[in-house]
């Protein structure tokens, strides 16, 4: 090879080798300080072995998870989460979040959720959807009970919605922990999840934290 090819060669190595990975360009972009609602949590089946229709349906499981998320953006400091003295748009809120738990739709209709929007006056809402997986050694099974040692695998997605653009914007995330021996899924203190009392609610909280900071990553935030 010709000694001025080569040293363009070994130039332009030089200079991609310096540069290094680009980063990706952020998808959104939003205003600091945005106020946001969690409309609601749902999940991947409508039946988990061990647990019964009732225990599925507590509508406390879909509050707990869907306050779990509203806690999470706003500990990114990017977002502020929305409050109202208004009865009827706090009781909207709470049938949101009921319903979308126990009759958990395959998706979000954008309609709705433009329509939740409009009523809310709000430009952002925030959602989410959760499945869980436990791995034994006889291999892998659905649900919260089990008699053995098993790691508890959790993925969840959450989704911004932007009501201006009427655009959706969604990031996962992925958490686990091991569990041993026979137990529920989640545990209660009163009427609240704790998710610092069991594996479940560990790798929910990691799973959530994950989703949420890929989430924050993928948007550019305006001062």
């Amino acid at each position: 090879m010709p000694y001025r090819l080569m040293g363009l060669v070994v130039m332009g190595c030089m200079l991609v080798w310096s540069g290094g990975v680009r980063a990706a360009e952020p998808e959104w972009s939003l205003k600091s300080g945005d106020t946001l609602a969690v409309v609601g949590v749902t999940r991947d089946t409508q039946r988990i072995k061990g647990m019964t229709r009732k225990q599925l349906e507590d509508r406390r499981l879909g509050f707990g998870l869907s306050t779990l998320i509203a806690e999470t953006l706003f500990d990114s400091g990017k977002f502020r989460l929305y409050e109202t003295p208004n009865v009827g748009e706090r009781q909207l809120l709470d049938d949101l979040v009921t319903s979308y738990w126990v009759e958990s739709p395959p998706d979000y209709a954008e309609r709705d959720l433009y329509r939740v929007a409009q009523q809310l006056k709000l430009s952002l809402l925030a959602y989410g959807r959760i499945v869980h997986a436990t791995q034994r050694k006889r291999g892998l099974s659905f649900g919260p009970f089990s008699n053995h040692k098993q790691t508890l695998r959790v993925r969840v997605n959450v989704c911004l919605y932007d009501a201006t653009q009427r655009t959706t914007l969604c990031r996962e995330g992925q958490g686990k922990a091991v569990q041993t021996g026979k137990g529920v899924l989640y545990e209660y203190v009163g009427d609240r999840l704790d998710f610092a009392r069991s594996a479940a609610g560990k790798a929910t909280t990691e799973a959530v934290t994950h989703a949420v900071h890929e989430l924050v990553e993928a948007i550019h935030f305006e001062p």
